[in-house]
């Protein structure tokens, strides 16, 4: 029962509030003092008008504003016999993890190693660095430095809690921390192969035994929403067209590199233009009688416009992750001529954004990958859909290339039409990649990036979830069928 004025007047300031911030990184110093006084001004009216909230509509105020803490057994009550949640807490010598399942749950303590942080580096060392992975002298080099870590990691993290697991037990739900974030479990191995031959396809990975999904914390699962489709339309893919002039400016943002920490995601040596990715946007949105904007529709006042009206976002684009300034990271739209700064989609403004999609395909590089913050997590652009509203998110841990994506992407969206659970559905597109890829391209960086978070139940995407479709052809039945009744009788 709030009135509308006073929503509006509260989201008015949340985005006026976003913009002078937003100006505080982008004009110059003549007028900083300005919007320093005016963000300064607008959170004070923001906070009052939370206490006005507060007082005359606690409902509203209790929905959107306080925190509220899941017990134990609400966790429990909402897995299914085949789940186990692991919940991990990284402390000064031990790590932690909690492991719940229905009917019991368990802690464990893990001591951490001398070789702990130098454990998770060469690691992530051995799966996204590409000066290393792709050197032609050093392929057997990375495949044993990946199986020895891959597998001690397995071993220290995995090994002891997952012996205690009821035989039924066929997913497992991470809730991972500090570092950890970082980490794709389904990629530690089960145990450890000695070859000489550098093969990744017949590895032991995790994910061949478990299917593994992850969230940022337990309480979000007091605010999901089920996974039923009720927009007004089922797909929106977003899959730009990279125009030499953004790109040599995108290009030239890398020099920032070492003053603010802003950092170029691309799988390539330099931003290029994105062919695969439309393509597979097209196919996708076929497959889905879906809606794609490629090349000059894929905008972000296009995106700004249409996404609250659809049920499934993808966006196939490319992005820049500020590490130092989590609100800047950006996704890249196509640009128009002489306004490039109108193609850059920063996570401050989708935090301002209320999405009502049931998922977010984030087939960008580094869409999960961000500032670490102590008790929150990874500051990243994945997060700030969550935020927004999305409760199912697909998110890449590092830069992915982009034949291997569209791969993997188009599985995937078949897959979940097919109401296949989304990590379900992504581990089989994981799998069916690897089965297919030959042996210079099986190495995790091509397939392994992108992770499911959020709620994982199947989007139900049956003839059912297509109800304009149906009322057509009853109407075209009749159409046919009506003549045909006058003539007989």
């Amino acid at each position: 029962d709030v009135p509308d004025s006073l929503i509006e007047q509260e989201k008015d300031l949340k985005q006026y509030i976003a913009f002078c911030e937003k100006q505080l990184y982008e004009v110059d110093s003549s007028k900083l003092i300005f919007y320093q006084k005016e963000a300064f001004n607008h959170k004070e009216k923001y906070r009052n008008l939370i206490q006005k909230l507060e007082k005359n509509y606690p409902k509203y105020f209790q929905l959107k504003y306080q925190k509220q803490e899941i017990s134990l057994k609400e966790v429990q009550q909402k897995l299914d016999k085949e789940t186990a949640l692991l919940n991990y807490f990284v402390g000064e010598k031990e790590l932690y993890v909690m492991i719940l399942e229905v009917n019991k749950a368990h802690l464990h303590t893990i001591p951490m190693t001398n070789t702990w942080e130098k454990d998770l580096k060469d690691f992530r060392k051995s799966t996204t660095q590409l000066d290393f992975i792709l050197h032609p002298d050093s392929s057997q080099q990375v495949y044993d430095l990946y199986t020895q870590k891959a597998h001690q990691l397995y071993q220290n993290l995995l090994e002891k809690p997952l012996a205690n697991l009821t035989p039924n037990i066929k997913k497992l739900k991470i809730i991972p921390d500090e570092r950890l974030n970082y980490i794709p479990f389904e990629l530690l191995l089960t145990n450890q192969e000695n070859s000489s031959k550098s093969d990744y396809r017949n590895l032991a990975y995790l994910m061949k035994k478990y299917v593994i999904s992850y969230d940022y914390a337990a309480t979000l699962q007091l605010y999901q929403k089920p996974s039923n489709t009720k927009n007004q339309f089922l797909y929106a893919g977003f899959a730009p067209q990279y125009q030499n002039d953004l790109l040599v400016q995108l290009d030239s943002l890398d020099h920032l590199k070492k003053e603010n920490q802003l950092y170029q995601i691309a799988m390539r040596d330099g931003f290029e233009d994105l062919p695969a990715a439309r393509q597979s946007v097209l196919n996708i949105a076929e497959l889905l009688e879906g809606k794609a904007f490629v090349g000059e529709q894929a905008t972000k006042a296009d995106f700004l416009k249409n996404a609250p009206d659809f049920d499934i976002l993808h966006l196939a684009m490319h992005g820049l992750v500020d590490d130092q300034n989590p609100l800047y990271s950006k996704l890249i739209f196509t640009s128009n001529p002489n306004q490039t700064q109108q193609a850059f989609l920063n996570a401050a403004e989708l935090y301002n954004m209320d999405l009502n999609a049931q998922l977010a395909v984030l087939s960008a590089c580094n869409t999960g990958y961000g500032q670490l913050k102590k008790g929150e997590g990874v500051m990243s652009l994945a997060r700030a859909f969550t935020y927004a509203g999305c409760p199912s998110l697909v998110m890449s841990l590092w830069s992915v290339p982009d034949e291997s994506t569209a791969q993997i992407m188009s599985t995937f969206f078949q897959n979940l039409k097919e109401n296949k659970s989304k990590d379900t559905a992504l581990q089989q597109a994981k799998l069916a990649y690897l089965q297919n890829a030959p042996n210079r391209l099986s190495h995790p960086l091509y397939w392994a990036g992108f992770v499911p978070v959020g709620e994982m139940n199947a989007l139900q995407l049956s003839p059912s979830s297509f109800p304009y479709r149906w009322i057509l052809l009853i109407l075209a039945s009749f159409t046919l069928f009506y003549p045909l009744k006058r003539w007989f009788f």
